[in-house]
């Protein structure tokens, strides 16, 4: 089952224990919409994405989008426990490669 086929007719509310809370909305096999139901600073609140995602195991899929700013999100969604961990980098002068970094875990649950 792809992650699409999982999802379909649903939304994922993702709500990281740093405070900042999504709903992604995946509108096809190959396109989502992410909404923050958080403030992030500066950064549009809600964008439409190309992603691509692979089955890891029963009910856990890695999911990988590139934003039009530049950041990459790599999420590992487990629905079978309720789990998300997320691993952001984006363009950063100064820091290593160029790019910044940061992990976040926290809730996933389906609405709908």
């Amino acid at each position: 089952m792809t992650v699409f086929e999982k999802v379909q007719g649903k939304r994922v509310d993702v709500d990281y224990e740093s405070g900042d809370h999504y709903v992604i909305d995946y509108l096809s096999e190959g396109e989502l919409r992410w909404n923050a139901l958080s403030e992030v600073g500066g950064e549009p609140s809600s964008e439409v994405d190309p992603y691509d995602a692979v089955a890891l195991g029963e009910d856990v899929y890695m999911v990988n989008w590139i934003e039009e700013a530049g950041v990459v999100a790599s999420q590992v969604a487990d629905f079978g426990n309720g789990r998300v961990t997320t691993f952001l980098t984006w363009p950063e002068e100064g820091a290593h490669g160029g790019r910044g970094k940061m992990v976040l875990e926290g809730r996933l649950t389906l609405v709908g």
